[in-house]
């Protein structure tokens, strides 16, 4: 009987204790079920590990229950087993979601779910607002995000892509390498091909979450440095075509003045024929010196306002009054026709006066002989419908030249360019002219349209905005 009522009380307890093992384990899976699926995004593979040694929890603790209430173990051991169990495998679980045994959890949780969600939308934030192209990179050098002004420089969208689908230039990955390994900012200069030789300076910036972490991402942000290295560029050629101008004509003074000291230092008749060439090297050279002076002077006042007014029939007439004794040289007429009322426009009196002596000089000199050379003020209505648009006066300068094919005319405003070399250093043009002309219009926001037809002539046209 004493056997019989253990028994009973050990089924009777054996029953207790199963209900509340059964309820344990269900609370236990709840907890998992509902941190896996916060981590189902990342953590796939560890959730299902996570769930099988929960299910063999489960299943031992089954087999536990039935064999104490059989009466094969006692109670208190099964119920001791059962919890040994459980806590083993949630640890295990635990474990293997954080990838390494001395990783919490609650760290693991934070970084791969609300807080990592929050950190990466904060960083998109930040690199929208950025004005300069930007990159977000994440761990594997995916780009995560990016702004609008990164999609315009590289021409399409980059999400999700590797960096090397976005750029092939060996500096920029290798930097990105050396920001996650470093921890430390690293600035590359890198050319791209994107319409065009792009020349870019790129910052590599790593990120982290908090302050004692590693880099969880990169932020790209790309500086345009194609401007300045075009004007790096056209300074040295510059320099290069200014000193060829100059040494040319230098040459061959120190070569008459050889000539003169040595074989021709008693011949009258080579003297004199030496010493004219001299002379009009000499004036060539200062012509060209002139010019850049002036070509610098331009460049330095290129974003000044003009602050005068200037009426442009006065100021035509003037200059064709100054080539007249040029005009008849080369047996040109030359025609004025002013236009009917006052024409005034915002500008300075001596760069205006500059650039219409060069365009009808141009015409003198580059016309044919006994040719013409006419001169016409005009005004142009504002187009109708459109909003903004202003009255304008237009100078139109024409000669009956011969002249230019159509392949020169995009580039006779470039320094040091010339149609003919030959032709243009013998009537003492120094290759300037226009590129003055061009940077004078440009400050006084006028508009520079050059028409020509073989054999016809050339007609230059300037247009400004009537005040």
């Amino acid at each position: 009987n004493s056997t019989t009522s253990q028994k009973a009380a050990g089924c009777s307890g054996a029953a207790r204790i199963a209900a509340e093992t059964e309820a344990m384990l269900d609370k236990l899976i709840s907890n998992e079920t509902r941190k896996s699926d916060s981590i189902i995004e990342h953590h796939g593979n560890t959730l299902a590990i996570g769930t099988y040694a929960l299910a063999a929890v489960a299943a031992t603790a089954a087999a536990l229950l039935v064999m104490a209430q059989l009466s094969l173990i006692l109670p208190d051991t099964a119920l001791g087993l059962v919890t040994v169990a459980a806590i083993a495998a949630w640890g295990g679980a635990v474990l293997s979601r954080s990838g390494s045994p001395g990783q919490s959890a609650l760290g693991t949780t934070a970084i791969t779910t609300e807080a990592d969600a929050a950190f990466r939308a904060s960083l998109s934030v930040l690199v929208s607002a950025l004005p300069d192209p930007a990159l977000l990179l994440s761990s594997s050098a995916s780009v995560i995000g990016h702004n609008e002004a990164a999609q315009i420089l590289f021409g399409k969208s980059m999400r999700d892509l590797p960096l090397e689908h976005v750029s092939r230039d060996p500096e920029l990955i290798g930097g990105v390498k050396r920001a996650f390994e470093a921890a430390a900012p690293v600035t590359v200069r890198i050319v791209q091909w994107l319409g065009g030789e792009r020349h870019l300076m790129a910052t590599i910036a790593p990120l982290r979450a908090t302050a004692n972490s590693r880099a969880d991402a990169v932020l790209l942000t790309f500086r345009d440095l194609s401007s300045e290295h075009r004007a790096l560029q056209m300074r040295a050629d510059f320099v290069a075509n200014a000193s060829h101008e100059l040494r040319t004509p230098l040459a061959s003074v120190r070569g008459f003045i050889e000539t003169l000291q040595g074989s021709a230092r008693h011949d009258e008749v080579a003297r004199k024929r030496f010493l004219s060439i001299m002379a009009t090297q000499a004036a060539r050279m200062s012509r060209l010196i002139d010019d850049l002076l002036l070509l610098s002077r331009v460049e330095e006042k290129a974003y000044l306002p003009p602050s005068g007014n200037v009426e442009l029939n006065e100021l035509i007439a003037h200059v064709g009054q100054t080539l007249t004794m040029l005009a008849a040289d080369k047996d040109v007429s030359i025609e004025i026709a002013p236009a009917p009322q006052r024409a005034i426009v915002n500008g300075e009196r001596d760069d205006l006066v500059q650039v219409f002596q060069n365009l009808i000089e141009n015409g003198i000199k580059y016309g044919r002989q006994g040719g013409h050379v006419w001169i016409e003020t005009e005004f142009v209505p504002a187009q109708s419908g459109t909003a903004g648009t202003k009255e304008r006066i237009v100078i139109s300068i024409r000669d009956d030249g011969p002249g230019i094919s159509p392949e020169h005319l995009p580039r006779l405003t470039e320094r040091f360019y010339r149609v003919n070399a030959d032709h243009s250093r013998n009537i003492g043009g120094t290759g300037l002219g226009l590129a003055i002309v061009k940077h004078v219009l440009n400050r006084h926001s006028a508009e520079l349209k050059v028409e020509s037809t073989l054999g016809q002539g050339t007609q230059f046209r300037v247009s400004f905005l009537r005040r």
